[in-house]
């Protein structure tokens, strides 16, 4: 792939192409990083559930150059309703007093457009490579060496762990997940609804009831974006649709409805919600790895723009699960002389 970025002296391997190894690689890439992007799937995941951001993530966005973009594929506003089990209206909202609550800089997107709409950008300043799955880390006499499941081995300044929730990157330099993994006992899921029922099907509709809460987001196309958080049992986790149906099963309208297509969606997303933390002091008891390597440290610390941040994260600070996490000691040193200043 024929890249539009001068050849650079610095390298970093990002493994992961959803969102944040994607924005992380157009923002090492503007920095003037070589970026290699690694990603397990055969081609990008997509997603049905709607990722709202302003603020910090718009700034990001406009940095990126990618708010127009985004506006270009982001989901449409609708009238709002909130309703409890059996469909009473309990409040509404339209369309003018969301955007006059929300203001201009807002933006929200289906997961899916959100990555294509990063790859589309990143695929010209990044070697993004699908289908390659990392089976070990190691430091290099220079940085980290990066090492594949065909036996090839990829060299770098600068080793991103941006591989989600459960992701290798961490654990092949930290040690395994449960010592890192905190539950808060809730699981989410999320499908696309073909042909919704009328009376959601022009209306952002909000459930919110006690254990649980859902979400219907209309879309351009006339589907519906449906997405659910509900607190987690123990009986049969594996099957997202089972799940729905115990967590939902007594309410009325068009719930019972939305969860028999759960069933036969073309996929559905689901997974506990939790988090990533760990202590300053932890140290990784591989030979051969890195000792200390406080993970607030490894969730960039510093902007890729050529300006330090405005403050260090604390040590032990909680972050969320997709940001980036994970590399090397030594090239974390490096990262920081040639990133940050």
């Amino acid at each position: 792939m024929t890249r539009e970025t001068a050849p650079s002296d610095r390298t970093a391997i990002i493994v992961g192409a959803g969102i944040a190894g994607l924005a992380t690689a157009l923002s090492l890439a503007r920095a003037k990083w070589s970026v290699i992007v690694l990603e397990r799937a055969a081609r990008l995941r997509g997603g049905a559930f709607v990722v709202g951001f302003s603020g910090m993530g718009y700034e990001a966005a406009t940095r990126l150059g990618l708010v127009e973009e985004l506006r270009a594929r982001a989901s449409p506003w609708r009238p709002m309703q909130q309703v409890d089990g059996d469909g009473r209206g309990l409040a509404w909202m339209s369309e003018a007093s969301q955007r006059a609550l929300t203001g201009h800089r807002t933006v929200s997107i289906l997961r899916g457009d959100l990555e294509g709409a990063l790859y589309g950008a990143a695929q010209h300043v990044a070697d993004i490579r699908f289908g390659q799955t990392v089976t070990d880390v190691t430091d290099g006499a220079d940085g980290a060496v990066v090492t594949l499941r065909d036996g090839s081995r990829v060299a770098a300044d600068l080793v991103i762990g941006a591989d989600g929730a459960h992701s290798t990157v961490r654990r092949l330099v930290f040690g395994p997940e449960d010592r890192w993994r905190y539950d808060f006992g809730v699981k989410v899921a999320s499908f696309e609804v073909i042909d919704p029922p009328t009376s959601v099907r022009e209306k952002t509709t909000l459930l919110t009831a006690v254990g649980r809460s859902a979400g219907l987001y209309p879309q351009r196309d006339g589907r519906l974006s449906a997405f659910f958080t509900f607190v987690r049992d123990d009986a049969g986790t594996a099957d997202a649709a089972a799940s729905l149906g115990r967590a939902y099963g007594d309410l009325g309208w068009v719930w019972p409805d939305l969860i028999q297509r759960a069933v036969s969606a073309e996929s559905i997303f689901a997974a506990p919600s939790d988090r990533r933390r760990a202590d300053a002091d932890s140290r990784d008891d591989h030979p051969g790895r890195s000792r200390r390597l406080p993970p607030a440290e490894s969730r960039a610390p510093h902007r890729v723009d050529g300006r330090r941040s405005p403050r260090r994260p604390r040590q032990a600070r909680r972050a969320p699960s997709d940001r980036v996490g994970g590399c090397r000691s030594a090239a974390l040193r490096r990262a920081r002389r040639c990133v940050g200043h």
